[in-house]
């Protein structure tokens, strides 16, 4: 996700919002698009440990939350096009992105944290009288 928006910020780098048919705006958006839905498979996978598992369901809120302010600025380019101002949204572009680099941190400790949590939870299998 967070690479899909910096490609999209990169547009705007001249000063000017590129018409949304141009190669590159459609290549982002294709990006952009494919991390939606990589996110949202990911996403309905960690479902499974959420129940049990406060701070993996938080920090996964967390960037959610970030992620859908980043999608607000997104879509607003998207239905004005090259009418669309960005120096209008630049702070929110901003903190979005630098909220979802804390909360993709933040996941990554709590996965983390969680797989050492479990990896300590497995038993050792018995040894059979043969092998001891």
């Amino acid at each position: 996700m967070i690479g899909a928006y910096e490609r999209l910020f990169e547009l705007f780098e001249g000063g000017t919002s590129p018409p949304l048919n141009e190669d590159r705006v459609v290549a982002v958006t294709s990006e952009r698009l494919s991390a939606h839905t990589e996110w949202r498979e990911a996403q309905a996978r960690a479902e499974i440990l959420l129940a049990d598992d406060f701070d993996l369901h938080a920090v996964v809120n967390d960037f959610e939350t970030v992620r859908s302010t980043a999608t607000a600025w997104a879509r607003a380019y998207f239905q004005a096009g090259e009418a669309f101002d960005f120096s209008g949204h630049a702070e929110t572009q901003r903190t979005a992105w630098e909220g979802m680099k804390t909360a993709r941190r933040r996941l990554i400790a709590v996965a983390q944290r969680r797989a050492a949590r479990d990896t300590r939870r497995v038993l050792p299998l018995p040894r059979s009288p043969r092998h001891a």
